[in-house]
């Protein structure tokens, strides 16, 4: 495979024109390579979805070059030297090459050296199809392969690259087992026995870390077999010990992170309650959660006779709730779609069609009476004993409200 031309075919018109940028500026001690997994993607055929670079020599001509560039501009620049450059509101990410260690094992790494060769920087990654790199200054079909990468995604192994990698980051279990399933490769042997032999290292993580690899194996296609493999591995009691089985397809139709927390929050609020104050949720992201958790917790509790048994608290929390969120939970909860779909037109019809003002003159009532009696009139329209205007007069007239 010609290296240049298929980088060429891949990428976006907007990732070559970035590309062009770098490689027609002239650096007098500054390399830049293309790592990583976009290499690993084009030699697999497969369109890459970022392009990540790494830097090594003069890291003060690299800044120089961006902030003379009105195209480009720093977004961020972190502890680790690395740097997010932002290009026609797309993100690229530039790392300076390095060499780390984790001392203690699974914490994020110290860095013992910056600016070390390519070769070095590529044998801290985690696996070997995953170090690869080519010198855009450079013949773009010469590739940088200590690892034996290449060879390794003609066999479709995934391999470690030395036996210490699922103690020193234990978020390699997950991405071992996510790039498996993405790519249909199998883990090498001893790649595997090393992973099963390190998994209790995953303890040593934060809840946030742990959740950030879950989160991300919500977007692959192949989620719920990676969730199984894990489970096999006794890896999920480590986020949530649920059974994989549970989730089900649901044709692209919700994000499937949302789908499982769903489930697990059903799990968990059934038994211990504690997932939400366990892991950092946005209040707007739990807050939807527990809407949806508890309209159907109000369905399968009120399984018969359902409108008669919703009392006036149920009904003033319903109407808090954003009437897309049932229009969702008719899609999580088939076996119930028709009384959630009911219930959403139930809260869409129950709006009183008598006017604040002609409530007010009906008797003359006070504007704190007349916001009580159109409460109690929406009410009894969402239970359906109200359901016109002259309705809604006869109620007040023959109760006193």
């Amino acid at each position: 495979m010609k290296i240049e031309s298929a980088i060429y075919n891949f990428i976006s018109p907007q990732d070559k024109e970035f590309l062009e940028i770098l490689k027609n500026k002239k650096f007098k001690n500054l390399d830049i390579f293309l790592v990583g997994g976009a290499i690993r993607d084009i030699l697999l055929n497969i369109v890459p979805q970022e392009l990540d670079f790494c830097i090594n020599g003069e890291i003060s001509e690299f800044k120089e070059f961006i902030n003379e560039n009105q195209k480009l501009k720093i977004i961020k620049v972190s502890e680790f030297e690395t740097y997010k450059i932002l290009f026609k509101e797309k993100m690229y990410d530039f790392s300076v090459t390095r060499k780390e260690s984790y001392f203690p094992k699974g914490s994020l790494p110290k860095i013992n050296a910056f600016n070390v060769d390519i070769e070095t920087d590529l044998k801290r990654r985690d696996f070997t199809i995953n170090s690869i790199a080519m010198n855009i200054k450079q013949d773009l079909d010469e590739l940088i392969d200590p690892c034996n990468g290449i060879n390794d995604l003609k066999n479709k192994i995934i391999k470690i690259i030395h036996n210490e990698s699922f103690k020193d980051d234990p978020t390699r279990t997950y991405r071992a087992l996510k790039f498996s399933k993405r790519y249909n490769f199998k883990i090498d042997k001893s790649t595997l026995k090393n992973l099963i032999d390190s998994v209790e290292y995953i303890k040593v993580l934060s809840k946030e870390r742990i959740k950030n690899e879950i989160e991300k194996i919500c977007k692959e296609l192949n989620f719920i077999k990676i969730l199984k493999e894990l489970k096999k591995i006794d890896i999920l009691k480590y986020f949530f010990d649920f059974d994989p089985l549970i989730i089900k397809a649901n044709n692209n139709k919700i994000d499937n992170w949302l789908y499982l927390i769903y489930q697990i929050r059903k799990i968990d609020y059934s038994k211990n309650n504690t997932f939400f104050s366990d892991y950092n949720f946005s209040k707007k992201f739990k807050e939807k959660i527990n809407n949806l958790i508890f309209i159907t917790n109000l369905i399968e509790k009120n399984s018969t006779d359902f409108y008669k048994k919703i009392n006036k608290n149920d009904f003033i929390i319903l109407k808090k709730i954003d009437i897309d969120d049932f229009t969702l939970l008719s899609i999580l909860e088939n076996k119930n779609n028709k009384k959630i779909i009911n219930l959403k037109a139930s809260i869409l019809n129950s709006p009183a069609e008598l006017s604040f003002a002609e409530l007010k003159n009906i008797k003359s009532f006070s504007d704190l009476a007349t916001s009580n009696a159109l409460k109690e009139i929406e009410f009894q329209r969402f239970k359906g004993l109200l359901k016109s205007k002259n309705d809604e007069i006869k109620y007040l007239k023959k109760f006193n409200i």
